[in-house]
C-alpha cells in the first residue's frame, strides 16, 4: 500500500499489518495527487514540477522528468499512457516505456 503526504514523503505500508516498509522523501514540496502503481514502479509528482518513478520495493528514484509547473494530478489510461495535469493549466500525455 502506498501513501503520499503534503510533506513530500511517500510511504509503503504492509497491506497485512500496516507496518512501514520504506519511506521516500522526494524533496519536491507538497504531493497533491495519489501515487500511481505501474508494474513494479510508483509514479508521483510534486510542487517542484518533477514527475518521478520510484522502485516499488525500495522507494529508490529510477527516473524523473520536469513538467515545468507543479503537478496537480495524474492518472494512468487503460492503454498505458500517463496523463498529468499541471497548475499552469497544461495537460501532459506521456508513454513511459522502460
Amino acid at each position: 500500500m502506498f501513501m503520499a503526504g503534503w510533506n513530500g514523503i511517500i510511504r509503503c505500508l504492509s497491506a497485512v499489518n500496516g507496518e512501514e516498509i520504506w519511506t521516500a522523501n522526494i524533496s519536491g514540496g507538497e504531493i497533491k495527487c495519489s501515487p500511481l502503481i505501474a508494474g513494479n514502479e510508483i509514479i508521483c509528482g510534486g510542487d517542484d514540477g518533477l514527475l518521478r518513478l520510484l522502485d516499488s520495493s525500495s522507494g529508490a528514484e529510477t527516473w524523473r522528468l520536469s513538467l515545468g509547473s507543479a503537478i496537480a494530478g495524474a492518472e494512468l489510461a487503460p492503454t498505458g499512457e500517463l496523463v498529468a495535469t499541471a497548475t499552469d493549466g497544461a495537460v501532459h500525455c506521456l508513454r513511459i516505456d522502460k
